[in-house]
């Protein structure tokens, strides 16, 4: 069946050789465990003919899906119901990260179900209380001030590996720049959590 066939097959309509699909009026999917996926620039909104459901879709994934083939662009609903990761055997989150190594709940629909996010070197996607928590974005001193308490443990750590516990790394953290934090909650016991990368 040719493209034209299986797209009106689904629902588009044709107007001025120009594709219309329902698909662009569907809301977003969400993501427990990446709530706001827009705020983050892990999606942006822009029309695309996603290359795993050949369907019109309003936003595209801004991020690197880890797979063989280059999987672009990709929508998120084929993030979400798994058909991305599953058809082209990738990832969005590297499964070996520290903070899923004990793989706590919620570890498969991170990894093959959660837009990713990314970072300078390498990602992490942390955990707490057992589960796998919900990514809130990147940070920088501005933003991790006033959770200084929350984040006691993580930022004594950061200054611990990074020997920087007179002038700590962490006070120069930028939202936009490097080196960067990057913001996790936990969805049991609402605490806050914090990773870091730099070049």
């Amino acid at each position: 069946m040719s493209k034209s066939k299986k797209r009106a097959a689904a629902g588009d309509t044709v107007g001025e050789g120009v594709f219309q699909h329902r698909a662009l009026g569907e809301p977003l999917p969400s993501f427990r465990y990446h709530p706001d996926p827009l705020a983050t620039g892990a999606l942006v909104a822009e029309e695309i003919d996603c290359v795993v459901c050949d369907l019109r879709r309003p936003y595209r994934y801004a991020q690197t899906m880890y797979a063989f083939d280059e999987v672009e662009p990709l929508c998120p609903w084929c993030i979400a119901d798994g058909s991305a990761a599953e058809r082209h055997d990738g990832c969005f989150t590297d499964s070996a990260a520290p903070g899923l190594r004990a793989k706590p709940e919620g570890f498969a629909e991170v990894v093959y179900r959660t837009p990713g996010y990314a970072g300078w070197q390498q990602e992490d996607w942390l955990a707490h209380c057992g589960e796998c928590c919900a990514y809130l974005g990147p940070v920088g001193w501005k933003e991790i001030e006033p959770l200084q308490k929350q984040l006691a443990d993580d930022l004594a750590r950061i200054a611990a590996e990074t020997r920087t516990e007179v002038d700590p790394i962490y006070r120069h953290f930028h939202r936009d720049g490097n080196p960067t934090g990057y913001l996790f909650r936990c969805l049991r016991c609402d605490g806050y959590r914090l990773h870091w990368d730099g070049t």
